[in-house]
């Protein structure tokens, strides 16, 4: 039986899969049960499964939009990772949430990056038009390559919304969440972007892509 969905965010611990699965490169399996051993996104191919870890290259600047996932509750907030070697910090009352709404380790959030120190002790807020992410796939590109899947005037990003019917958040951390119309062909298109941006002529190849 499968818990999990393809692409679906993993956090260490996390149940994939029980019964007969392969359990792969990040996970482990226990009492015929598959589990996440890293922070990453679960690939499920037929009776196989893997979590493939988030690279955590991104330095955090201040002024940056970053998707995050939360890593650990706090008595008046939450440690965020922000797919960096540095966690950040996000107090409960720099996030608007409904009383229906709770964050708890696993959730996305997407936030601007308002305060670091020195020693890279990073704060974030996520009031509107930031927040919570709910009901979407995540993947990971690049850090380097988002300027280039947001395009010129937001041309590439436009671009693969309008033609996949998808709602894309791009994080300047490398981190991409796709809502709504063709998912995987939208991250298919963006994870081309992130392969072939040093090559001329990526914006015709997209375009014909997704046109196929």
């Amino acid at each position: 039986m499968l818990y999990a969905k393809n692409r679906e965010l993993a956090v260490p611990g996390m149940l994939l899969a029980e019964g007969d699965y392969i359990d792969e490169d990040g996970t482990h399996k226990e009492h015929g049960k598959v589990y996440a051993s890293v922070v990453g996104i679960v690939y499920i191919d037929r009776r196989k499964v893997r979590v493939v870890a988030l690279k955590g290259k991104y330095i955090p600047k201040q002024g940056d939009s970053v998707i995050g996932i939360i890593s650990d509750e706090r008595f008046n907030g939450w440690k965020v990772d922000i797919n960096s070697p540095y966690e950040a910090d996000l107090n409960q009352k720099d996030i608007y949430l409904s009383r229906y709404q709770s964050l708890k380790v696993g959730d996305l959030v997407y936030a601007r990056i308002v305060r670091i120190t020195e020693i890279f002790e990073t704060s974030l807020y996520a009031k509107r038009p930031y927040g919570r992410l709910d009901n979407g796939i995540l993947i990971e590109i690049q850090s380097a390559r988002v300027p280039r899947l947001i395009g010129r005037k937001g041309s590439m990003i436009k671009m693969i919304n309008e033609k996949t019917g998808s709602i894309i958040t791009v994080g300047q951390n490398g981190l991409v969440w796709i809502r709504g119309g063709d998912k995987e062909l939208a991250a298919q298109a963006c994870q081309m972007v992130d392969r072939e941006a040093h090559i001329p002529g990526l914006t015709d190849r997209v375009s014909e892509f997704l046109s196929r």
